[in-house]
C-alpha cells in the first residue's frame, strides 16, 4: 500500500504530521470540582418592609466550597435557619416588631 504525501508549503497534506498552528490567545483553566474556595457573598441582603407582628424574609446568595452553612444571629438569639430554594438562600425573621427597624 502507498501513501501519497503532499508538501507541507503547499497546504496539501494527505498524510504525515502538519505544521503547527498559531495559538488562539484563549486561556483554558482547568478547575479542580473538589478544591475549596472562600465564601463570597455575591447578593447581599436589602432592606425590606414588613408588618409588626408579622415574618420578613431577606434573600441572599453566598458561594463556597464546600457550601458554607451560615447562622444568623439578632443579638445574642439565633434567628430561624436560613433555607436555600432555587440557588439563592433565605433569612426568616418571625413576629417583626418596631425595635426591629433598621437593624
Amino acid at each position: 500500500m502507498a501513501v501519497k504525501t503532499g508538501s507541507t508549503n503547499s497546504g496539501s497534506n494527505y498524510a504525515g504530521m502538519s505544521e503547527l498552528s498559531e495559538a488562539s490567545g484563549t486561556t483554558v483553566k482547568i478547575k479542580d470540582p473538589r478544591a475549596q474556595t472562600a465564601p463570597e457573598i455575591v447578593q447581599f441582603l436589602k432592606q425590606v418592609m414588613a408588618l409588626q407582628n408579622k415574618k420578613a424574609e431577606f434573600h441572599y446568595r453566598i458561594t463556597g466550597t464546600p457550601t458554607p452553612h451560615i447562622t444568623w444571629f439578632k443579638e445574642a438569639r439565633e434567628l430561624v435557619p436560613s433555607a436555600t430554594r432555587d440557588g439563592e438562600s433565605y433569612l426568616q425573621v418571625n413576629d417583626v416588631y418596631g425595635k426591629d427597624a433598621n437593624e
